[in-house]
């Protein structure tokens, strides 16, 4: 059992809501685009990419089976069913929605990541990093 990739995008738009749910004590201080849950080991949540990470664990993503696994304790096949749960009783999108509430285009916000990334990247043909990787990839076989 999974998410599908709409119902993925979708639940990522819900963290600060499932966020304040779970938590026993959803106290928050608000620091520029991260909301901080005051109390829970430097638990924040991205205000507009849905982004968590809980820095006393050293884990995060925008998966939100990995934040109700964290948050719960529970297994992420556990997790898949609460938020498939969540999401058939809230219709429509959180307010993590990276700005683009109302745009045309529908595209998901890691494609937009994604695109930025790719746009960023650098052909290393013929540099040292070239060399070291195909390096490891031997050492790695």
């Amino acid at each position: 059992m999974s998410l599908s990739p709409a119902d993925f995008e979708r639940a990522r738009t819900w963290h600060l809501e499932i966020a304040a749910t779970l938590l026993a004590d959803p106290k928050h201080r608000d620091e520029g685009n991260e909301r901080r849950f005051l109390g829970h080991g430097g638990f924040t949540v991205n205000k507009g990419s849905g982004a968590w990470f809980a820095h006393s664990a050293g884990r995060g993503g925008y998966s939100t089976t990995g934040l109700v696994a964290h948050l719960t304790q529970c297994a992420v096949e556990e997790a898949i069913v609460w938020v498939t749960a969540w999401l058939a009783a809230h219709p429509g999108t959180g307010t993590c929605t990276d700005g683009h509430a109302g745009d045309d285009d529908a595209e998901p916000a890691s494609a937009e990541t994604a695109r930025r990334i790719l746009g960023d990247a650098v052909d290393i043909t013929g540099t040292p990093a070239e060399q070291y990787l195909k390096s490891r990839r031997k050492s790695a076989a």
